[in-house]
């Protein structure tokens, strides 16, 4: 699992086993810099939506590049209920219909942001031949020889439960599933408290899913 500070880092893969950091505004440089037109397809992190990216999207688009980002299940304006998502599988399934969809002869950038980064892996398993390249933005990243939940496992353990303040746990379905809802206070003094004034929107619109 990567661990920095709150999106400040990236890591790309450049080669398998081969991980390398670059700076936050990399993406940018990048879109800005290649002469070839490139598609992007980000995915937001746990208990928010494809609105997270509405800097970056106009940015990405105005070097001459296309810019998709999705919301998973239940979250931003996707309309699917929290008792409709009963697996990985089920709230990464709107990712998963736009990489479907992408013609095969094309492969796109992918961005899988905090929690977004077990979707982007979802994503890269099931379509490796449309993906060039993959970018874990602060993201939690599955590994290679355990199941999937290992980290997610392996990160509930080593943080406390008070650590997640407001936040709400709530269990729902056969056999029972944990979802989450951020709470004002988790949102503001741990998710938002280097963002900007204007990022107090979110207290609105955070909601959970996972």
């Amino acid at each position: 699992m990567l661990k920095c500070s709150y999106l400040h880092c990236y890591k790309i893969p450049a080669r398998i086993g081969g991980w390398h950091k670059v700076q936050r505004s990399s993406i940018v440089k990048m879109a800005a810099t290649t002469n070839q037109q490139k598609h992007f397809v980000a995915v937001h992190g746990v208990g928010h939506g494809a609105w997270v990216y509405y800097k970056l999207k106009p940015r990405i688009e105005a070097a001459g590049h296309r810019f998709t980002p999705v919301d998973l299940a239940g979250a931003g304006v996707n309309e699917t209920k929290l008792e409709e998502i009963r697996s990985l599988h089920d709230y990464t399934k709107p990712l998963l219909d736009v990489l479907a969809a992408v013609p095969e002869n094309e492969k796109v950038v992918l961005i899988g942001h905090s929690g977004g980064g077990m979707s982007a892996a979802v994503g890269m398993e099931k379509y490796p031949n449309k993906i060039s390249l993959a970018i874990f933005l602060n993201a939690i990243m599955p590994d290679t020889k355990n199941r999937p939940s290992y980290v997610l496992e392996k990160y509930s353990a080593g943080t406390p439960l008070d650590a997640w303040k407001d936040t709400k746990f709530t269990v729902y379905g056969d056999p029972p599933i944990t979802a989450l809802l951020s709470g004002p206070e988790f949102i503001a003094t741990t998710l938002y408290h280097l963002s900007p004034k204007e990022a107090s929107f979110s207290n609105s619109i955070v909601y959970i899913v996972y």
